[in-house]
Parts: structure tokens; sequence; C-alpha cells
């Protein structure tokens, strides 16, 4: 699925039941990326896959369960590249960057990965059962908190020197960075941002995180 992550975790041989699953997650993030949550049909998936929908069905009961795969599947894949910058002595901030800059690269090259996870992901809450919004929310709360983790880990090494809550501050850059990305992806339909761009972006996410000044005492 992340095309980029290769360097960093390598090609994995997929057993033909993880093929057909790895399949139907892509086009699910193709047809949600189309038409939207509440328009996707199981059948719209399994028509993008060229797979029967018994098929589906033997890996997945609903669409739901799909989403919910693709979100796991993200923070396995953030926690497989962390590994691997680890074991390469990259410093945290070095590794935040590196992360920024493939998931970034990822929502490019998916415009539909980035709909599920910014845009698309209200219909999901407002519409689907409870149990499945409840396993959603404890999917993004653990993607918030292991963030935020290397956040404060950054800061107590001294890479970072932010005020406030380490969770908090993940948000506001997530904020901040799904606003660039919507501008650029959704409402401009770019298919490549510029390195001038992006460097603009990262500029303003770790400057600020590195910034010692006090901005309430300032006139």
């Amino acid at each position: 699925m992340f095309e980029n992550f290769e360097k960093y975790i390598g090609k994995k041989q997929l057993s033909k039941a993880e093929r057909t699953k790895q399949r139907i997650i892509l086009s699910t993030i193709e047809v949600v990326g189309e038409k939207g949550y509440l328009n996707a049909t199981t059948r719209d998936i399994v028509k993008k896959a060229g797979i029967s929908m018994g098929s589906l069905y033997h890996h997945f009961k609903n669409k739901a369960e799909i989403i919910l795969a693709i979100f796991e599947m993200h923070l396995d894949s953030i926690m497989k590249i962390d590994e691997m910058l680890v074991e390469n002595n990259y410093p945290i901030d070095k590794l935040l960057f590196e992360r920024l800059k493939l998931l970034i690269s990822n929502f490019v090259q998916y415009p539909g990965l980035f709909r599920i996870f910014i845009i698309e992901i209200s219909s999901f809450i407002l519409n689907e059962e409870d149990v499945y919004v409840e396993k959603l929310l404890k999917a993004i709360e653990k993607v918030h908190e292991y963030n935020a983790m290397h956040f404060e880990k950054g800061r107590e090494l001294g890479y970072f020197h932010y005020s406030g809550d380490s969770k908090e501050v993940f948000r506001i850059i997530v904020g901040c960075v799904t606003g660039f990305l919507n501008f650029h992806i959704i409402h401009l339909k770019q298919k490549a941002l510029s390195a001038e761009k992006l460097n603009i972006l990262y500029e303003f996410i770790f400057n600020g995180l590195k910034y010692k000044g006090d901005l309430s005492n300032e006139k």
C-alpha cells in the first residue's frame, strides 16, 4: 500500500489471502476517495478490486471494518518506520521530520487516503454503529498518544522548546498540515507539491517547535 515505506521496511512476500486483503484496502481508498464514505458501497469496492463479494466478506464484515483496517495499517507502518530510523541512530527531531515527509508523500500519492483520514472521518463517526466509532476513536487516540510521546521525548532531550501539553501541540500541527494539504490536494487537485512549498511547511512546524521565546509576554 505505502510504496514509499519500502526503503525502510523492505518488500514483504504476501500470501494470496494477504494480497486479496491489500487489494480490498487499496480499492476502498480509491472508491471512498472518489465517492465519499456514505456513497461508497461494498459492491463498488469489489468491482474496483476485481473480486467476488464473498471474498470481501471473508476478510471484512462491512465497509466500516475496512476503514478501521486502514487506520491500523497506518499506525503499524509508522511504528515500523520508527524502528528502522532508531536503528540507524536518527535523532528524535530528524525521526519526526522523516515521518512527516513520508506521511505527506503518501497523502499526495493517494488522495483517497487523505480524504479518508481527514474529510470522511466525520461521516464515519456520525453514521456508523457505536462499536465501530469507539474503535476508530481509540485508534485515533493511540496515534495521538504515540506522537505526543515522541514530541515529549524531543523536548526532554532539548530538541524542542515548546510549552504546554504535547498531545495538544501534536493536534495543532495536525490541523496545520491537514489544512495545507486540503487546500493543495482537494481544492487545487494537485498531483505533486514542489519542494519549495513543502519546505515552507516543514520550517514553519519545526522552527515553531524549537522556538524558545514566550509569545504571551511579547508586545
